[in-house]
């Protein structure tokens, strides 16, 4: 099996964490890379192109036509003190550094495929009338914008319609200045930045106009082969679920099908990770093509929609890789995942912090290296998809006091012989005494009382184990009963070794 870890770096993080000191010059850009080595990651994501072009471009604004701009849709600006444009107009102007050229050279030196990110659809700063990220398309072209039949009110109103035509020739054209420009392994296009690409109804039949551009962009690569002397690979990141992606206008089996893209990164978008991310469906779409399955882990992670979101704890990362890769995934992708060199009142099992961070990496890309590991599956939601189609979130979940039953289902992936399974139900209103629960059918018994890190309820979290039983996987499904006013606001499984 194929496995490994995708690792996607944004197109301000490098700039944001260099901006407060010298002017960072090549041999930096290529420490910063090397700090990569000797890990799990197989595949570098660099995103070159959000909003803003990261290099100077011919077709879309760059941070140094940013720092240059006096005025931008009517009003007057100055962005020669954000941190973003400033270290990276002053690294191309008093450096003379290509940062992207530099770092997918050095990738290749270390062993890492050097991969190019495009957004295609970002909205950052979209609400605000001028801003570092804003290019001069987006203020010039209103008519472009999914949202025209009315004045725009959500954050996702003013992405781009990719019903229109010259939409997709802008794109296109950003798509051949990178590819010939750069020597890159190959190119992402980051759908997730934003999926919310057609008017409200133009989605279905948006789903042949985005298989067209997706034919246009591999024919593009294809051009760019010749230059480069080699395949270029492209990669797609897409709604968590098939039908999801598809109702979105995002035909990612006849992708595969028809070999446009070689690596396929179902995703959520970033305010949780996705505990039921199909893997299961999506390898059985994939089966018969040479496309690459990567399922996505982000940063945060909530139990549903109103709950505080909260950093990805390292178990909670370790969970995720573990059912994606058992479940039949090639490989892991990270989305965020960022090292971070300010991480002042972080908990210690932050996935980002210092003594955390390398060993992730060289576990979350392999079974072998995260099944064994200590590791929590918790019931989180997908927190994106169809407009139309409500955050659907089995929690909070009210008990009947007629203590009726009520099911939830747990994501483990495969759990090895001999490893323990404990069952952290979050309750409001009731004691222990009050609940009856079970696993997969086996009764559970309350061991004890705990507090998650971090606190994704604030309430009391009750343990809950079998006797003298064990659990393989891949799903547990809990079935909870009360006996008095309860309401359920958090669940996972802890998987661990037998002491």
């Amino acid at each position: 099996m194929r496995q490994g870890i995708i690792f996607n770096e944004d197109d301000t993080h490098f700039f944001y964490d260099h901006a407060d000191g010298p002017t960072p010059d090549e041999a930096e850009a290529r420490r910063f890379i090397r700090g990569y080595q000797g890990t799990q990651i197989t595949d570098f994501m660099l995103c070159c192109a959000g909003r803003i072009s990261g290099f100077p471009s011919s077709i879309s604004d760059s941070w140094m036509d940013k720092y240059d701009q006096r005025k931008e849709n009517g009003l007057d600006v100055d962005y020669r003190q954000h941190p973003v444009v400033s270290c990276a107009t002053r690294m191309w102007r008093e450096k003379h550094v290509d940062f992207y050229a530099v770092c997918l050279d050095e990738l290749r030196r270390i062993g890492i495929n050097p991969w190019l990110s495009v957004r295609m659809n970002d909205c950052h700063l979209n609400d605000q009338p001028a801003a570092f990220l804003h290019p001069a398309f987006f203020h010039a072209h209103p008519e472009y914008r999914r949202i025209r039949h009315r004045a725009p009110e959500g954050y996702f109103d003013r992405c781009y319609d990719y019903a229109l035509e010259p939409v997709r020739a802008y794109m296109r054209e950003i798509l051949r200045e990178i590819v010939f420009r750069y020597d890159a392994y190959g190119i992402e296009l980051d759908w997730m930045r934003e999926l919310y690409c057609f008017a409200p109804g133009g989605e279905y039949e948006g789903i042949e106009i985005l298989n067209g551009f997706m034919r246009e962009a591999r024919a593009i690569l294809n051009e760019a082969e010749a230059r480069w002397g080699h395949p270029i690979r492209m990669a797609a990141r897409v709604p968590a679920s098939p039908q999801a992606a598809l109702d979105s206008g995002f035909d990612a089996a006849t992708w595969a099908r028809e070999g446009l893209v070689d690596i396929l990164a179902p995703s959520p978008r970033w305010a949780t990770c996705d505990g039921d991310l199909p893997v299961e469906m999506w390898t059985r779409l994939l089966a018969g093509t040479k496309t690459r399955l990567s399922p996505c882990v982000e940063i945060l992670c909530r139990p549903y929609p109103a709950a505080k979101s909260k950093p990805t704890s390292v178990e909670i990362a370790r969970g995720l890789a573990a059912e994606y890769l058992s479940m039949g995934a090639d490989s892991v992708y990270l989305f965020n995942y960022f090292d971070m060199a300010r991480l002042d009142g972080a908990e210690e099992n932050h996935p980002l912090r210092k003594e955390n961070y390398r060993p992730l990496l060289n576990t979350l890309g392999a079974e072998e290296t995260v099944l064994r590991t200590e590791r929590r599956h918790m019931l989180t939601y997908p927190d994106a998809g169809p407009i139309w189609r409500r955050k659907f979130a089995a929690l909070p979940l009210k008990l009947p006091e007629n203590g009726e039953g009520q099911f939830l289902r747990l994501r483990t992936g495969k759990i090895p012989e001999g490893m323990r399974v404990e069952i952290s139900i979050g309750v409001r209103g009731a004691a222990p005494e009050a609940l009856t629960a079970f696993a997969n059918s086996r009764p559970l018994t309350f061991v004890r009382e705990e507090h998650i890190v971090p606190a994704y309820t604030d309430g009391p979290v009750y343990v809950f184990a079998p006797e003298n039983t064990s659990f393989s996987g891949p799903f547990l499904i809990v079935e909870i009963h009360a006996s008095a006013p309860a309401e359920i606001d958090y669940l996972d499984a802890r998987v661990f070794e037998q002491p």
